[in-house]
């Protein structure tokens, strides 16, 4: 009789103890089969900055600039006098003159400007009284150009608007990559204007495949041209060396791309930029 309860003792405390594993074992096959893995998580690139497309069309030689109308041609007026006659001029050097305004007492006698102007200078000279002055009316436009792209004085230049412009001077100091242009304009502007556009300086190139310049960059000085591709989504695709052509100063054609092709211009920015010449250091 203590043999038999002692076997259901020990049945009893075995299917406690079997049932929960069962039951742990049978809700944890459950809850596995309904299981399914997260999809990864892919990190994709954007891109930088703007997105331009390469693109087939007409490309101009010349250069987008900035610049502005300044007075820079100088006029000469004279009054004949008497050496006995004395001098007195009322507008102080450096002073803006308008067309008859008061100038100056000759032997006590008005005196009204022939000119528009800046006056710079006024000297008796005994029989005449004679005077320098900017002329207001025939103002130059001065902008930058490019030492590569080689200008001569009486060469004419044309904006997008048709206006032409001929070169009188071209400096000889040269100050990050360009010099100085001096223009006379065909049309009418006044002193201070600004000037921003396009100047044809030439010819032109037909069915050429150009992108922004943006989009150029170096990995090393004086190294290989690459630019950066993304989809339609601005998502990288990857890299690819171009050679690149003519530069108008905004877009460049190129070699070694489709039409179409989006590039990410916001990359160059953390390269070396692209620029046509670029001076090699040879110091050790």
């Amino acid at each position: 009789m203590k043999i038999l309860k002692r076997g259901s003792l020990a049945l009893i405390l075995a299917l406690l103890f079997i049932i929960p594993l069962g039951v742990l074992y049978y809700t944890t096959r459950s809850e596995l089969s309904g299981y399914k893995e997260p999809p990864m998580i892919q990190w994709k690139q954007k891109a930088y900055g703007a997105v331009f497309s390469v693109e087939e069309g007409t490309m101009y030689e010349g250069e987008k600039v900035k610049g502005a109308y300044i007075a820079k041609n100088l006029g000469y007026s004279w009054v004949e006098k008497s050496p006995k006659q004395e001098l007195a001029v009322l507008p102080k050097e450096g002073n803006e003159i308008q067309m008859n305004q008061l100038l100056a007492l000759i032997g006590g006698k008005e005196v009204k400007a022939g000119f528009s102007g800046i006056l710079q200078r006024a000297e008796d000279r005994g029989d005449r009284a004679l005077f320098s002055y900017i002329r207001l009316d025939q103002p130059v436009l001065e902008v930058p150009w490019p030492v590569e792209k080689i200008m001569e004085v009486g060469q004419k230049l044309t904006d997008d608007q048709g206006e032409e412009y001929q070169v009188i001077s071209a400096s000889e100091m040269i100050k990050n990559g360009s010099r100085t242009l001096t223009l006379h304009p065909k049309g009418k502007h006044l002193v201070g204007e600004t000037f921003e556009g396009f100047l044809k300086s030439g010819g032109s190139l037909e069915n050429v495949l150009m992108l922004h310049e943006s989009c150029l960059y170096r990995k090393e000085p004086n190294g290989e041209v690459y630019v950066r591709l993304v989809n339609e989504g601005d998502e990288l695709l990857g890299e690819i060396a171009v050679k690149p052509g003519v530069s108008n100063g905004e877009f460049i054609s190129v070699i070694g791309l489709e039409k179409g092709t989006r590039c990410d211009s916001g990359y160059a920015s953390l390269m070396i930029p692209y620029q046509k010449n670029e001076v090699k250091n040879d110091t050790p």
